[in-house]
């Protein structure tokens, strides 16, 4: 059997999440099956990783329609209530179209309707938080998908919706098998990612391959392993993993930066800030991937592209800079110019001692202009602090 995996949400609103075919408290490792209009059944189990795999004290509700069936899932503990839209077009040949979308209006009046369930929280009165939806896909008769639904970032757990189409009924144990491979597939990611965190890199991607073994086409797993292999040098590797990332999701910023480290790394800044590009497109809040554009675009010699891409990203980040996680400028030609303008963001922000540190580093990297730094106005707001004094009197006098 073929398993397409969906990127979904990854943020933390708490552990809860579950929907059958009924409205109300969901029963451990329940599994739900609908039929919509068009024919077409869908089935619906929600796994989770970890130690406790049982997602419990979770509430749901299914509304299907023609050809969507909406999936709401609320949490009372943290006061939210979620879930995506589905549509399912059949298109011949046993083969369905997917398409995720934001919960509707008319979900909201089902739920009104619904308030005198003695069982449920009023989910209408909750803050909404809508999941992050992958591009439309098409897939088999049979295949599981999977979309992510909530993550924590401090233990990695996450709870994961499995979702199953066919044009025929579906079994409760078809769903449930489909569950515990899943559930197993996370249980090895969330190994590795312990693996990957305690730098035993090897180990990790030892436990990754073994996940995506079960979960072939999971692209966060994909991403995080081609991290693992880069780490460990092995840059081709990672570079396959990367693509095949940003392929099973194309809105995955992360991999896209990922895949521009690859190519900075290889001095093919270009084709690096193409892909930092298309990850700030997706996710403009992305600072690391604007910092490490600006180090591109210095490494070319576009000092212009550079400063403004290393202020969007300090604006973004104040503490981009001092993150320790700046390495990457340290193999170009042009290091020197990238340290002078770290130094001077932080210069024209009022962080002397950050500012001193990267002048510092221009210096030693054989920055001579000294000229440049006494006519610059940024460089100025700092000229009176000791330890800046003290760095010009030792390269500039």
């Amino acid at each position: 059997m073929n398993k397409r995996v969906v990127l979904g949400i990854v943020t933390a609103i708490g552990i809860a999440a579950f929907a059958g075919a009924s409205y109300g408290q969901a029963p451990a490792r329940s599994f739900g099956v609908v039929r919509l209009e068009n024919g077409a059944y869908v089935g619906f189990g929600l796994v989770r990783s970890g130690e406790n795999p049982d997602p419990g004290g979770i509430s749901d509700i299914v509304l299907p329609r023609s050809r969507t069936v909406s999936r709401v899932l609320y949490d009372q503990a943290g006061a939210t209530y979620f879930g995506y839209r589905l549509e399912v077009e059949t298109l011949g040949n046993r083969r369905f179209r997917m398409r995720f979308r934001s919960l509707g209006d008319d979900v909201a009046g089902e739920l009104q309707r619904r308030r005198n369930c003695p069982t449920c929280p009023l989910p209408i009165a909750l803050a909404r938080a809508q999941p992050r939806f992958p591009a439309p896909f098409t897939v088999s008769d049979g295949d599981v998908c999977t979309l992510d639904l909530l993550s924590n970032p401090q233990t990695g757990e996450k709870i994961v919706d499995v979702i199953k189409v066919s044009g025929k009924d579906i079994a409760g144990d078809t769903m449930r098998a489909a569950g515990d491979r899943i559930r197993e597939a996370l249980r090895l990611a969330l190994a590795a990612d312990i693996l990957a965190a305690r730098r035993n890199y090897v180990r990790a991607i030892t436990e990754y391959q073994k996940a995506l073994a079960i979960n072939p086409n999971d692209p966060v797993v994909r991403n995080k392993l081609g991290l693992c292999l880069q780490w460990n040098g092995r840059t081709e590797d990672a570079l396959k993993q990367y693509e095949q990332a940003v392929k099973l999701s194309p809105a995955y910023a992360e991999a896209w930066n990922n895949l521009g480290t690859y190519y900075h790394g290889r001095l093919r800044y270009g084709q690096a800030v193409k892909n930092y590009q298309k990850a700030v497109d997706i996710r403009p809040g992305f600072a690391t991937a604007y910092r490490n554009m600006a180090s591109a675009y210095f490494a070319q010699n576009r000092l212009e592209d550079g400063y403004r891409a290393l202020q969007t990203a300090f604006r973004l980040d104040p503490t981009i800079l001092s993150s320790g996680a700046i390495a990457i400028q340290a193999q170009d030609s042009m290091a020197h110019t990238q340290y002078f303008f770290f130094a001077k963001i932080n210069a024209a922000n009022g962080q002397v001692e950050e500012a001193v540190r990267f002048l510092s580093k221009a210096f030693e990297r054989g920055f001579k202009d000294c000229a440049m730094i006494s006519r610059d106005a940024d460089f100025q707001k700092v000229q009176k602090d000791e330890r800046f004094r003290q760095l010009l009197d030792r390269f500039c006098r």
